[in-house]
């Protein structure tokens, strides 16, 4: 076999195992259960042990909560005394949701053993989470002059300290910053006095609340990068649908939807670097950088109706379906090569080409498990008639002068044929280049084989 070709081919070979895989792009895993939830799934959280948990609202067999593992099983629980959940989060080894007038722990083990603490201030259209300083943080009931909750998890209910009047409206959407502080969207139903609010965990207001610019009505909101947090528009105040993306300094960048609809709602900031939105009008989840860049990477479908979304382990987002009733799993939510807060990259199908290739002229080695090839040059000795016919290598020397010919009649058989191999030899060079005499490869086995018949 030629050298040049198989050298080649070898090295395509070694090339195309060496060759990195693409990274994928977000996709849609499936929506669940096939056929639909009870009732409507509404705020979704990711649980403590792997699984993702969801309020249900509208039960036709009276259940108040859901459950969702990694592989798509769906399981829904009845709760003592039927209450009607509305936020949900995680914290300390439990499932935390609130109820008018109560905040309810629940085993993600056994959620029907939840066990409920009353608290007056909590109000119909409270959220909750995890504050920075590791207690639990809700809404309570005032839709005007409102304030905040603070719940600590080893003893919720008769430790809840309440602060009031520090929001104009009443609170929809909280998150924790990286600042240490609580963001409230503080919700009039007016776009002249909404507003993102600033509080730390003490119950103060921390520097000037930032105007939305818009009704708050159903905002949601989500903690960005170090110094952003950003916030959902879903209802146009006489502006269009929208998000807006807040820094420490108070300062608001907004993103329209496209045509300024779309019903923008539940907002997570996924592993990727970027925010992912629930888009209900749209039956979409779109994608916003930190920097504003806006795409559509998941369409669900006419009438699925994605209203919350929360993040889950392992790369994954996962979307309450009001409309179908299901719960949808986005996979692959991931920082691509060389960080997050871009657009995904496309998958890469270009095949692999070799831009250089350089081999050593005796040997190479593809992969562990190959052998290495060698090459052998057939070195026997030339016959006379061949000699005399085949032209003399332009390195060697003229054998004439005093005494040539003397020393060549002297000369035995077998000096004969030593020189003949010596000038073989000399001579393999040029054989290569013109390619009269092509090489042999062999493997190790086989040149030791090839010596032995040779002595």
């Amino acid at each position: 076999m030629p050298r040049k070709p198989l050298a080649l081919a070898a090295a395509l070979f070694a090339v195309a195992l060496l060759a990195p895989s693409a990274h994928a792009a977000p996709s849609l895993a499936g929506t669940f259960p096939p056929a639909g939830l009870s009732g409507q799934p509404a705020r979704i959280t990711a649980g403590p042990d792997g699984n993702v948990f969801f309020v249900i609202s509208g039960s036709a067999d009276n259940n108040e909560i859901g459950k969702i593992t990694p592989d798509g099983t769906v399981t829904e629980y009845e709760l003592t005394g039927d209450p009607t959940l509305l936020g949900i989060t995680s914290a300390n080894g439990f499932i935390w949701a609130t109820t008018i007038g109560k905040v309810v722990k629940i085993p993600p083990a056994d959620p029907t053993t939840a066990v409920e603490f009353p608290d007056p201030n909590i109000g119909a259209n409270s959220e909750i989470t995890v504050g920075p300083d590791g207690n639990l943080w809700a809404g309570d009931a005032s839709s005007t002059g409102g304030g905040v909750i603070k719940i600590p998890p080893g003893n919720p209910g008769v430790g809840d300290t309440h602060f009031p009047s520090v929001l104009v409206g009443g609170a929809l959407g909280l998150t924790a910053g990286g600042d240490g502080n609580i963001w409230v969207c503080d919700n009039t139903t007016d776009p002249n006095t909404s507003q993102i609010v600033r509080i730390s965990t003490s119950g103060t207001v921390v520097g000037t609340p930032t105007p939305a610019g818009n009704t708050l009505n159903q905002c949601e909101i989500a903690a960005g990068p170090p110094g952003q947090v950003t916030f959902t528009e879903p209802i146009g105040g006489g502006v269009p649908e929208r998000v807006g993306r807040v820094d420490y300094s108070g300062n608001v960048q907004f993103t329209d939807m496209p045509n300024g609809l779309g019903d923008p709602v539940g907002i997570t900031f996924g592993n990727d670097g970027a925010y992912w939105i629930a888009n209900f009008g749209d039956n979409v989840v779109r994608r916003v950088t930190p920097a504003g860049a806006l795409t559509t990477p998941i369409d669900l479908g006419a009438g699925s109706g994605p209203r919350q979304i929360a993040k889950g382990p392992n790369d994954t987002l996962w979307v309450s379906l009001e409309g179908s009733k299901k719960i949808a799993k986005i996979t692959g939510v991931s920082a691509p090569p060389g960080g997050g807060g871009n657009p995904p990259p496309p998958v890469d199908k270009t095949a692999p080409t070799v831009s250089s290739l350089k081999l050593s002229d005796k040997s190479f080695l593809v992969g562990s498990q190959l052998a290495s090839f060698t090459r052998s040059a057939r070195r026997s000795a030339p016959r006379s008639a061949s000699r005399s016919a085949r032209p003399r290598p332009p390195n060697s020397r003229s054998r004439t002068g005093p005494g040539a010919s003397s020393r060549a009649s002297a000369a035995s058989p077998t000096s004969r044929a030593a020189r003949g191999r010596r000038s073989a030899a000399r001579a393999w060079p040029a054989r290569s280049r013109t390619r009269t005499r092509p090489p042999v490869c062999t493997s190790s086995s086989s040149r030791a084989a090839s010596a032995s018949a040779r002595s």
